[in-house]
């Protein structure tokens, strides 16, 4: 949950919310002078009361939706407009009614980004669960509003994540599937949860980024995503060719070559890790501060030097393999300078102890105890 959500502008239509030519009457105009003074109840009563005298008056329901609106309970606005349209299609309301259904849902959409980019921001736990009770509470209200924008349905699956409520998320996005609404962000974030929850399913995020790719076929993401499930699902095989498109999708973008470099490390053999090698330099290149992709470049050259080793165990002269911790030494030293990080000290103390230089390796173990 890293993007900062973006709000809806809300243009009232000229006279949205103005008096009803030809209303129902003096009645009417009694019922929006409550209004006018907040005098909600007063005013419900009136059309409550025209309702029970004619079911059929569409006028009076729409009079009635008008109030809850007002009360910005726009669940009941939203059932008496429609009850409104059902009685007369042909409303010369119903221009107005659709102005008011949008109004509404940007309205309590507004409200939950509101929530949402405070609950980004927020670091107490209890002002977090708040924040994100109030967000979820205005994302339900716009998909109970409007079912056909699937940016409520991707913002409220966030929240849930945030609550740890998993199936919630998983549920709210196989409808956005279901109403054929779905966009690459919400294929991405369902297939995260089918591979990061528990049961991991695999299988599951598979058939859902394929129908990705399938609606998406120049997503860089979904190549992206469905080549990591197929990794996690341990296909290597086809994972490869998938994170191959991703990477020719999107050349400048340093986390493709990042994963393709991934794929190779798998089967821990020694032409994986040296396309491992290439995929993470084409990182680096892209950006020489990545320290992920100079964590995994540096384990690479590591266990090259390894298999190099193993390779030669029966000749006690060869040392081809130090060249190799050299390189790992090389990208990892001035990444654990910059960066400060346990693991990039832990493995710098062991390339130095694999090398036999031992005083190096205490003072890189010593700066890991120091380290974040």
């Amino acid at each position: 949950m890293n993007k900062i959500g973006h709000a809806i502008a809300i243009v009232l239509i000229a006279g949205l919310l103005g008096a009803a030519d030809g209303g129902c009457g003096g009645s009417s105009g009694k019922a929006e002078s409550f209004v006018a003074n907040r005098d909600y109840k007063s005013a419900i009563a009136i059309y409550e009361k025209e309702i029970k005298n004619d079911s059929l008056n569409a006028e009076a329901y729409f009079g009635l939706g008008k109030v809850y609106f007002e009360m910005k309970d726009f669940l009941k606005a939203k059932q008496n407009f429609e009850k409104t349209l059902e009685l007369n299609p042909e409303s010369e309301r119903k221009e107005q009614i659709e102005g008011l259904m949008f109004t509404m849902w940007a309205m309590a959409y507004n409200d939950g980004i509101t929530y949402y980019n405070k609950l980004i921001k927020a670091k107490d736990k209890a002002q977090r669960n708040t924040l994100a009770d109030s967000a979820a509470y205005f994302f339900k209200q716009g998909i109970e509003l409007r079912k056909d924008t699937v940016a409520t349905f991707n913002l409220l699956a966030s929240v849930y994540n945030v609550q740890k409520k998993t199936s919630d998320a998983t549920k709210i996005l196989e409808e956005a599937l279901l109403n054929a609404i779905a966009d690459e962000q919400t294929y991405e974030i369902l297939s995260k949860i089918y591979l990061f929850s528990e049961p991991v399913q695999t299988k599951k995020a598979i058939d859902v980024l394929k129908e990705g790719v399938n609606k998406y076929p120049e997503s860089p993401v979904m190549y992206r995503q469905l080549g990591l499930a197929y990794l996690y699902d341990g296909n290597t095989e086809e994972a490869k060719p998938i994170m191959k498109k991703a990477v020719e999708l999107a050349p400048k973008d340093k986390y493709m070559w990042f994963y393709y470099g991934l794929v190779f490390t798998e089967k821990k053999t020694k032409e994986g890790y040296e396309q491992a090698v290439e995929k993470y330099n084409k990182a680096l290149e892209l950006d020489p501060n990545f320290s992920d992709a100079t964590y995994n470049l540096a384990i690479a050259y590591v266990r090259l030097a390894e298999i190099d080793r193993k390779e030669h165990k029966n000749d006690a002269s060869y040392t081809g393999y130090r060249e190799l911790y050299g390189k790992a030494v090389e990208v990892l030293k001035p990444a654990a300078e910059r960066d400060n990080k346990k693991e990039q000290w832990h493995l710098l103390g062991k390339i130095y102890a694999e090398t036999n230089q031992i005083e190096l390796s205490k003072e890189a173990l010593e700066k890991e105890d120091a380290a974040n």
